[in-house]
């Protein structure tokens, strides 16, 4: 059995947030280089769009995860971008969110959707995002079976509807191997057994 993909992408950006205490990250792979941006920092993208500064990547990704949040329970907080050296992640750049969570729902602990695809290169690419307002159990393979939000988030990672913009991750993502987003495939809701037992409700 082969391990995991070696990281040859140049970049990582780490968007945080905080449920119920327990903080989560979403980790993409990018490119970039250097620009006016606040950030000091644009990312590269796939053909047919511009580069988009860095420091506006984080609240597009938060305007997508907010109606699966309440504020009451989750806070959304910042963002991090890391060159890599050798074997070494070094900082490059950080800022904060202002993007706040709209949902209404109640927090549902140990959750997580898998919103699964394939790269262009093959590979499987499957994207998680932890203890939002999924609902139970579940797996839709087709667009039209999802409701407004979850399609909302679908096309961020894969261009369901072939309307993404520059700052949706379908533009400028990349896998551990270097790949861009290719195809959807599914969106998986299920618990998380890892987050079951740091929360003791296993």
């Amino acid at each position: 059995m082969s391990g995991p993909t070696p990281i040859t992408a140049p970049y990582r950006l780490t968007f945080a947030y905080t449920v119920a205490l327990f903080e989560h990250k979403a980790r993409f792979y990018c490119d970039a280089h250097p620009s006016g941006d606040p950030s000091g920092f644009d990312v590269g993208v796939r053909a047919g769009f511009t580069d988009p500064g860095v420091s506006t990547l984080g609240e597009r990704f938060f305007l997508r995860m907010a109606p699966f949040y309440n504020v009451a329970s989750t806070s959304f907080n910042s963002w991090l971008l890391e060159l890599r050296s050798g074997t070494v992640w070094v900082f490059a750049s950080s800022g904060t969110i202002t993007q706040a969570p709209t949902g209404a729902g109640s927090v549902e602990l140990a959750n997580q959707v898998a919103i699964t695809g394939k790269a262009t290169d093959n590979t499987n690419y499957p994207r998680y995002v932890y203890e939002g307002t999924f609902g139970t159990a579940a797996k839709f393979v087709a667009a039209g079976a999802l409701n407004a939000n979850a399609r909302a988030l679908a096309n961020y990672y894969y261009d369901l509807d072939g309307a993404d913009i520059n700052t949706d991750a379908w533009a400028w993502a990349l896998t551990r191997g270097g790949a861009f987003a290719q195809r959807w495939l599914a969106w998986v809701v299920d618990t998380n057994e890892k987050l079951r037992r740091e929360r003791r409700i296993k």
